[in-house]
């Protein structure tokens, strides 16, 4: 089933973006600088953008120690911190 959601359009086509001259990298407008324009917050945009998301690794994962309990099935997948 397909429904078009004029939300979720408004809420990916709002935010103004840039090309950082010191990085070269394309960057999004913030929430900040959208609401100081009268731009709703894009949440049918954010919830979107989330569903591809993946876990970020931090340092501690990669450390034996918390290597070791996971293997040990001492700690949970997602969540254990």
């Amino acid at each position: 089933m397909r429904e078009d959601k004029p939300e979720i359009t408004n809420d990916l086509t709002a935010p103004n973006g840039f090309i950082n001259p010191n990085s070269g990298k394309y960057i999004l407008e913030s929430k900040k600088d959208m609401k100081a324009r009268g731009v709703q917050s894009p949440n049918y945009g954010d919830a979107l953008a989330l569903t591809f998301a993946r876990p970020v690794v931090s340092e501690i994962y990669k450390s034996i120690k918390y290597r070791k309990a996971k293997l040990d099935g001492k700690l949970r997948k997602y969540g254990s911190l």
